[in-house]
């Protein structure tokens, strides 16, 4: 209406008396100059004389005065005559506009920027039952209802409409009586000559008729499902309120529950005046009110007569209310309390419609009371009233049939998916943009499958979220609704975000075909690849069994974290040398598998093979460059078993199977190699099969000798003790290498008994030496699995106890790996050994990680340096240096040195240059039978390196 007055303002009516300025100032000119020139011309063609007469002298200037004069009355007399036209014109178009907004149904009000009222319609004096004279002036403040959210309240929406420009929503609002009117309010600006927003009207539209003709379509569904969301129950018992008293037009409602002593009291009321809110809120007894009889009926109950009622409570009396709607509150099948709505007196009152309603609030209600105890109870440390704060809501929606038309759609959609319900509201298929395009066609042809036979539908598809960055996954139930004539017309459903169970899903999937760490396929997975590029036509490829060297000192050294960044490194490195070449994957802790199909060797099968060897190099030498472990430098070796397809398997399974018994066979060949599986090979598998069986009978049928092989004073060159090593004589197959069946004997836990028998045959041959007169010490090797065995160390002094031999006659070689391997109770085994007076030697001494602060502590007699280091000497400068180093520390730690496999004289003389006390070795004897040990005592044999020089000295 304003805008209309600014508008009709700003045009002046044209009746024909509106003169052009500029047209006026140039016949003002005109007029002027015409006179002053043609006044003068006349005076000189009459011939008068001028100089005596003051009239005619100014004459024409006189004359300009005049015509000014008259002139300008004129225009003023045009204005004014003007003037009276257009403000009778205006006051007629604002009587006109005033009958218009008298005829208006909805309540009209305009506000100033300071929320102060200027005007209103007769309709808005009507709707809320006041007088002109009493609204016009104040500031909208008294419309405001106690209890109502603060951002419905008035002067937060005129706020709320200064910053957006409009607002529109539906709110509470106060009428004259003091009940809560719900309407639907539209704020709009007024804007002044310049633009600028002067003032704001308010249409206020009651919304009773419209909230009871809707409730059961979507009012219902939108407070439940807008109440399921709210984790706040202080929030959600005045939402409920709020809602309940919305959809049946109460004019005030309250939720009273029973506290711990049985009475009662309103915990959240919304409508009631501040005091009627006090009153309200003190405990009472429910026994002859409404309150209790709906707790002991356990149902709803209206009272339309409620002054005349029996069941009247004391804090209503003087309200003056007229009807009263009751419902039970239930939680966990026991009656905890009451929602109870009112309306004041000239209203119709409720009727069985409403109780649904009502029943369905009080029941979401209990739902978030037994909520909020059963969080209460699993968070007992948290404050009281702390609910959880955040649930997953679903999506609630109505829509057309066949074309999915929405025609409803919960608040839930802008949560979940950022979407506004106005855009859904202006645009039916605003929604199926939202789709996933690749899902579209599937989901609707799911659809229409599946009600062919059946009302209702279950698909699942993904939604994109409005900012167009992510998607999410639904899981939507629909239900076909039909007309009276069983025709299909709509269709009712819930949308529930199953995001992250499809994402639990998909990680399960990855878990179940890949390895977490590395991100490459798993054996699963590996194995079906595998199967699918062996099915193609004319398929030849090779397989590589990769095995990581002596993982297992990593971790027990350097720790599983450094273990873990051996195995993602060596990943990076297969991934960097392979690429999309072929397939890899880690099917246990420090394997892996490679595959390489015909596209990476060509030519004839000769031409392959030296292809696969290369390929196999090319591994082996991407791992020589170091790898970082925790910060530091370490070096890592690989062992590569290959199978070649199709000439070693015809199957994925058995390929796999052949390439493993390749590697295991390249670790004992001395481990940083490869070695293909081929004839040979099988047969040596079921070789070492066989062996596996005999070798459970070998002890019992007494098919194990000991044999000894010297340990020389390298000084003196005289023999000072023995080392004692395990044959096996087998029937069948003759003397079989330790190096054989040891290992077999390692895997099926033989070897505690064999070396319990190896144990007790030393101290008896030792015994039976001493009684001949031969004084030498024996060296023991403990395999791992007897170090650590129960009471091992009793059964070692048993033996010794048995056979009546010394302690200082026994020697335990324990291998350095070994040392490392729990090392707080090794240590623990290892003082056991020196208190019972057992001399310990460390064997293999620097192949392992040995940390010297924990050798220093340990009770070690000898460290014997591994034959790998000794081989090198003299000629390796690096091997050289280390058995520097470890004769060296020997030494320092006041321990003997003795050297593993001499085997020249320029081995000896190095060593004994060193300061290196005690060797053994091929040079000075093999391994031998016990009776030849006897013979070189008796005959003292000594070995002399003087001599041995000498002769290299003469002339050939």
């Amino acid at each position: 209406m304003s805008n209309m007055n600014q508008a009709d303002k700003a045009q002046v009516p044209a009746d024909g008396r509106d003169v052009s300025v500029a047209a006026l100032a140039v016949g003002y000119a005109v007029a002027m100059g015409v006179w002053v020139f043609g006044s003068r011309a006349l005076i000189e063609a009459v011939g008068l004389d001028i100089s005596d007469s003051f009239v005619w002298r100014f004459l024409p200037e006189i004359g300009v005065v005049l015509i000014t004069a008259g002139l300008f009355f004129g225009v003023i007399r045009c204005y004014q005559a003007s003037l009276r036209v257009w403000k009778q014109e205006l006051h007629a178009r604002e009587r006109e506009l005033e009958g218009i907004a008298a005829t208006v149904a909805n309540g009209i009000i305009i506000v100033d920027l300071n929320d102060r009222i200027l005007r209103v319609n007769q309709a808005f004096c009507d709707l809320f039952g006041y007088e002109y004279d009493e609204i016009v002036g104040k500031t909208t403040e008294f419309l405001a209802v106690e209890g109502q959210p603060l951002e419905s309240q008035p002067r937060q929406v005129l706020e709320a409409a200064k910053k957006a420009g409009v607002w529109h929503g539906q709110v509470l609002r106060c009428t004259q009586d003091g009940s809560a009117l719900p309407v639907r309010l539209s704020i709009a600006p007024i804007l002044g000559v310049h633009g600028d927003i002067v003032a704001f009207v308010g249409d206020y539209q009651d919304f009773r008729a419209a909230t009871e003709a809707r409730e059961h379509v979507e009012g219902l569904g939108a407070v439940v499902e807008s109440l399921s969301q709210e984790m706040d129950v202080e929030k959600l018992g005045r939402k409920a309120v709020n809602a309940a008293m919305l959809l049946t037009g109460a004019d005030m409602g309250g939720v009273a529950l029973q506290n711990d002593d049985g009475l009662m009291a309103y915990r959240w009321t919304v409508g009631a005046t501040p005091q009627e809110q006090e009153s309200l809120s003190q405990p009472f007894d429910a026994d002859g009110k409404i309150t209790g009889k709906v707790m002991q009926d356990f149902c709803s109950i209206i009272v339309d007569n409620y002054p005349e009622s029996d069941l009247t409570h004391r804090h209503f009396e003087d309200i003056g209310f007229s009807s009263i709607l009751a419902s039970p509150i239930t939680v966990a099948g026991e009656c905890v309390g009451v929602l109870s709505l009112a309306m004041r007196g000239g209203c119709d009152g409720f009727d069985q419609r409403h109780i649904t309603l009502v029943e369905a609030i009080a029941r979401q209600i209990g739902v978030a009371l037994q909520r909020h105890e059963l969080f209460s109870e699993i968070r007992k440390s948290e404050r009281r009233f702390r609910l959880m704060v955040e649930t997953v809501p679903d999506i609630m929606y109505m829509s057309g049939f066949p074309n999915f038309d929405l025609s409803y759609i919960s608040p839930a959609a802008e949560t979940l998916l950022g979407v506004r319900i106005e855009d859904c509201d202006a645009d039916p298929l605003f929604w199926h943009e939202l789709i996933e395009p690749a899902d579209r066609a599937r989901v609707h042809e799911s659809i229409l499958a599946q009600i062919e036979t059946s009302d209702e539908y279950i698909v699942e598809y993904r939604l994109w979220h409005a900012d167009r960055k992510r998607k999410l996954w639904f899981e939507d139930r629909g239900h076909v609704r039909r007309d009276e004539d069983g025709e299909r017309v709509s269709v009712a459903g819930v949308m529930v975000n199953i995001t992250d169970r499809k994402r639990a899903e998909e990680r399960l999937e990855y878990i179940a075909y890949f390895d977490t760490m590395t991100g490459l396929p798993n054996r699963v997975r590996f194995l079906e690849e595998l199967e699918e590029k062996i099915a193609a036509p004319n398929a030849v490829g090779a397989l590589f069994y990769v095995d990581v060297d002596r993982f297992h000192l990593v971790n027990d050294i350097l720790g599983h974290e450094a273990g873990d960044e051996l195995i993602v490194e060596v990943a990076r490195r297969l991934r960097e040398v392979y690429g999309e070449d072929a397939l890899l994957a880690r099917p246990n802790a420090d394997e892996y598998l490679i595959y390489l199909d015909g596209t990476n060797f060509e030519g004839d099968e000769a031409q392959r093979i030296d292809g696969v060897r290369a390929q196999a190099d090319k591994l082996l030498t991407a791992m020589k460059m170091p790898v970082k472990l925790l910060g530091n430098e370490s070096f890592v070796t690989l062992s590569v078993g290959i199978s070649l397809y199709p000439s070693d398997a015809d199957d994925a399974d058995t390929l796999v199977k052949h390439a493993h018994r390749a590697v295991n066979r390249s670790k004992e060949m001395g481990r940083s190699g490869y070695c293909f599986y081929a004839g040979e090979l099988a047969r040596r598998q079921q070789h070492l099969l066989s062996l596996n069986t005999q070798l459970h009978h070998a002890l019992e049928r007494d098919e194990f000798l000991v044999y000894y092989q010297p340990i020389i004073d390298l000084n003196t060159g005289a023999m000072v003790g023995v080392e004692a090593l395990l044959r096996w004589k087998s029937p069948e197959d003759g003397m079989i290498s330790p190096g054989v069946f040891i290992p077999i004997a390692e895997e099926n836990g033989l070897i505690v008994p064999i070396g319990d028998w190896v144990l007790d045959e030393v101290c008896r041959q030792l015994a039976q030496w001493q009684k001949q007169g031969l004084k030498l010490y024996a060296a023991i090797n403990l395999s791992t699995r007897q170090l650590w065995r129960d009471r091992m160390v009793d059964k070692i002094s048993d033996a010794i106890s048995r056979h009546n031999i010394s302690p200082k006659d026994i020697e335990l070689e324990i291998t350095e790996s070994a040392t490392m391997k729990g090392p707080n109770s090794i240590e623990s085994i290892m003082a056991q050994m020196h208190e019972r007076g057992l001399n310990i030697s460390i064997d293999d001494f620097g192949t392992g990680y040995s940390s010297l602060e924990r050798l220093k502590h340990m009770p070690v007699r000898t460290l014997k340096i591994d034959r790998s280091f000794v081989d090198g000497v003299p000629g390796s400068p690096r091997d050289a240096n280390i058995v520097t180093t470890v004769v060296q520390l020997a030494r320092n730690f006041q321990m003997n040195s003795l050297a593993e496999g001499i085997e020249t004289p320029a081995q000896w003389r190095f060593l004994l240059d060193l300061g290196c006390l005690f060797g053994q070795g091929f040079y000075f004897s093999r391994p031998v039978p016990p009776e030849q040990i006897e013979a070189m005592c008796r005959e003292d044999k000594r070995w002399s390196l003087e001599e041995v020089e000498a002769s290299l000295l003469l002339p050939t």
